[in-house]
């Protein structure tokens, strides 16, 4: 790779990236794509084919996480449309595969399963099943008000956005988040009115 047109072309993403008033993180990961395809190739990016980018994702893919090899198809994507003028030769190869939750059993149903138990020690084996029954026991858990932060540290997961997922199985949460809405805007208002008769 020639050090010398790298560099320029390099400089120009990136004053393209702060041209167009991109947050400091986006230009950071939009950058970092750049960096990262050229070192794998030896080669600046404009050299680049629609055959290596199917091969480069296709590795990314199996080594990095979803949201990652979007950050980087979107960064090669404004190299391409910004710097180098020319249409991105392969974008719509590259998509998060589709996740589907889980349905999450009610209180009544895992009582009910217990309850069908006569003996003891199969009754504890179902209350132990109910809790590598991650999904149900998780939505449970952020439904009786524990915090999302006490989840993640009971279910052992290294990203929030892993625990964050079990508030859209459940509609109590979206309920209570209304609840909770309407009582701290109920406050506000008294907050107010205290303060209008001061």
């Amino acid at each position: 790779m020639r050090a010398n047109r790298f560099d320029a072309l390099y400089a120009q993403h990136l004053r393209a990236l702060k041209l167009q008033g991109k947050a400091e993180a986006t230009v950071d990961s939009y950058a970092r794509a750049v960096r990262r395809v050229a070192a794998y190739f030896d080669r600046c990016p404009d050299q680049l084919k629609t055959e290596d980018f199917k091969h480069y994702f296709a590795a990314l893919i199996d080594t990095r996480s979803w949201s990652l090899v979007k950050i980087e198809r979107c960064g090669l994507q404004f190299f391409y449309a910004h710097v180098l003028g020319r249409e991105w030769p392969w974008v719509d190869m590259v998509k998060a595969p589709v996740v589907h939750l889980p349905d999450v059993l009610t209180l009544e149903e895992i009582g009910r399963i217990v309850l069908a138990t006569r003996e003891r020690r199969y009754q504890t084996f179902w209350w132990t099943t109910y809790s590598s029954l991650r999904h149900a026991y998780a939505t449970h858990l952020i439904e009786v008000g524990l915090n999302l932060r006490g989840v993640q540290e009971l279910l052992g997961h290294s990203c929030p956005k892993t625990t964050a997922r079990y508030v859209h199985m459940t509609d109590k949460c979206r309920d209570d988040r209304r609840v909770m809405i309407d009582g701290l805007m109920t406050e506000l208002h008294e907050v107010l009115l205290r303060q209008r008769s001061r």
